[in-house]
């Protein structure tokens, strides 16, 4: 056999232009998805998981951080529907779940639906500046979770191409000679490892009651402390309590995480209770305006009465012994007189006196004005 070596023109091969078959822009889709997986999904189910493969596999991440706001603005869903989509998919083995230390939902396709090589398959990079590293679930540096990193828009080499530019793939142009011995790429020596000294561990700090409760649901260490130093005892305390009546929930230190970042969950509204309150509070105002009527009157007629109890002192004598006569009349008449306490002080007795003064008052001055 002979040896051969090929003989090649870096220049000539490097000025070579790459062919393309794609249009920038695209997402690669495993097959099991399209030809199986998405007849089988609802709508909600299938455009939850198209999303998620546009920003994971689209932008060569093995996980990917997707904010709620985006997730309902790009999927056009509401947020009954999407935690639903989020449940089925989950729950069918199609995506996994997981949460940063700031509580954070990060999503991944399954293996089964991944076309992006990850772990030990080696990962895809891409032909730009720096490799894509594959991003792990609780890696959530603002390198690794933004989805507007500018690396993902490289343009990537595939199969064919890539063998054409490696040194003595360009079969088209080498001359092969029989007596040139083989020639092998230099090996790199490899350098010695330094040992670096290890610093000692710090102390843990002590934790706080409710720092153990949150840690106790689920929370994280970090999150925990957080939420107990930005939010309130009884906030925290609250949520607790909830989580324990309502009982078995799925992820509870989510639940837990949400409800405190939220404020706490207002408790369920009772119409019936509601109406009930409304008509409790417009008897309530009604029976106010009524009180203030009846206090406005007896204010009014107490100022009659007290005026011509006074015009009744101003009468000449002969005047007021007839007054008090037809008062002593009219009082058997009509039974006042066994009024218990009946006398000058009693209210009856000085209404009664007040109306006689006014009636004979107001007689006189129709006589006098018949006279003139």
């Amino acid at each position: 056999m002979f040896a051969a070596t090929a003989r090649i023109d870096s220049d000539e091969s490097q000025s070579r232009p790459i062919k393309t078959f794609l249009h920038s822009g695209f997402t690669a889709l495993s097959n099991e998805i399209l030809d199986n997986l998405i007849l089988k999904l609802s709508w909600a189910e299938a455009r939850l998981l198209i999303v998620i493969c546009r920003y994971s596999t689209g932008f060569l991440r093995e996980w990917c951080y997707i904010g709620e706001h985006k997730l309902l603005e790009t999927t056009t869903l509401s947020r009954s529907s999407l935690y639903a989509a989020k449940v089925a998919l989950s729950q069918k083995g199609i995506i996994e779940i997981n949460h940063t230390k700031r509580g954070q939902c990060l999503y991944r396709l399954d293996a089964r639906y991944q076309a992006l090589k990850t772990g030990s398959e080696g990962t895809v990079q891409s032909t730009g500046p720096s490799p894509v590293q594959s991003t792990g679930p609780m890696k959530d540096s603002k390198e690794n979770l933004s989805m507007y990193n500018n690396h993902h828009h490289a343009k990537t080499v595939n199969d064919d191409d890539n063998f054409s530019l490696i040194p003595f793939s360009n079969w088209s142009k080498s001359k092969f000679t029989a007596s040139s011995p083989t020639v092998e790429p230099p090996v790199a020596a490899e350098e010695p490892v330094k040992a670096e000294a290890v610093p000692p561990a710090r102390p843990p700090r002590p934790t706080s009651s409710l720092t153990r409760h949150l840690m106790d649901v689920g929370v994280n260490g970090f999150m925990a402390r957080r939420l107990v130093q930005t939010h309130s005892q009884d906030l925290i305390q609250a949520a607790l309590e909830r989580l324990k009546v309502i009982g078995t929930i799925k992820n509870p230190a989510a639940y837990v995480v949400s409800e405190i970042s939220r404020g706490g969950y207002a408790a369920p509204v009772n119409p019936a209770k509601v109406i009930a309150i409304k008509h409790e509070q417009l008897h309530h105002r009604r029976q106010t305006e009524k009180q203030q009527e009846e206090q406005a009157r007896e204010a009014s007629n107490l100022a009659a009465v007290t005026s011509q109890l006074e015009r009744f002192q101003q009468l000449p004598p002969l005047e007021r012994d007839i007054v008090l006569r037809s008062l002593h009349d009219q009082a058997e008449r009509e039974k006042f007189n066994r009024l218990p306490g009946w006398g000058p002080e009693h209210p009856v007795w000085k209404g009664l006196l007040a109306e006689i003064v006014r009636v004979r008052s107001e007689r006189s001055q129709m006589s006098q004005a018949g006279g003139t």
